[in-house]
């Protein structure tokens, strides 16, 4: 297919002539050829992208331990409900699998139903075990949305990817170990120990003392 630009001004040409109709997933490639007057022709080099899945977070998120689209581009939509200097988390529900963490230049505010844009991974350079949205960009946000609410488990459930970047809370969770390092402390609230983070929030929890938590959760492997 040929699609002709027009000249804008100088260099600059564009088209707003839309491309046959693709299906998502797949990948778009492409080259550029400029003649001008002498008359003397130059073709670029083939340059490809992919167009996105658009996903719920469910869809995003599959059934077992590595989403169903890993390593493909996606588009999907959200509340807000917590963000950590490049990191964010966003839900489409409640529950098991109505969550996951992206990360981008964007800083969309907590309690912002976004729409996003990225790159589907299973690690992120830094962090592994998570699906993320890598490379996120808003596409679109709007405020006031109503925030879901925390799901209550147990603290044994804080090591299940079913609930990782959902907003969840532990109850009756006691202090059992506060030396793990890296501002790490344990909880358990009698049906096996679960871990707390100081991403969002640095704590200085009492030996013995007994919590109620809530935060999103980050799978652990």
């Amino acid at each position: 297919t040929e699609i002709t630009m027009s000249l804008v001004s100088g260099d600059t040409y564009e088209t707003g002539t839309s491309i046959p109709a693709q299906s998502a997933g797949t990948t778009v490639y492409y080259k550029i050829e400029a003649t001008n007057d002498l008359p003397g022709t130059s073709i670029s080099d083939v340059e490809s992208y992919a167009l996105p899945y658009t996903l719920t977070i469910a869809e995003i998120q599959g059934v077992s331990s590595v989403s169903p689209y890993n390593g493909y581009d996606a588009i999907t939509s959200g509340v807000v409900t917590a963000l950590y200097a490049s990191y964010f988390t966003i839900q489409d529900g409640t529950g098991a699998r109505s969550g996951m963490w992206a990360r981008g230049l964007a800083a969309p505010a907590v309690g912002d139903t976004v729409t996003i844009r990225g790159t589907i991974t299973e690690t992120d350079g830094v962090n592994t075990g998570n699906t993320f949205l890598v490379g996120a960009d808003v596409v679109s946000a709007t405020s006031a949305a109503v925030m879901p609410t925390a799901t209550l488990i147990t603290t044994a459930a804080l090591s299940s990817e079913d609930y990782e970047g959902v907003l969840v809370v532990v109850d009756d969770a006691e202090c059992t170990n506060t030396t793990l390092g890296d501002g790490e402390w344990e909880i358990n609230d009698g049906s096996g120990v679960g871990v707390v983070d100081d991403l969002g929030y640095a704590s200085s929890p009492t030996l013995g003392s007994v919590y109620e938590i809530t935060g999103p959760l980050a799978y652990r492997e």
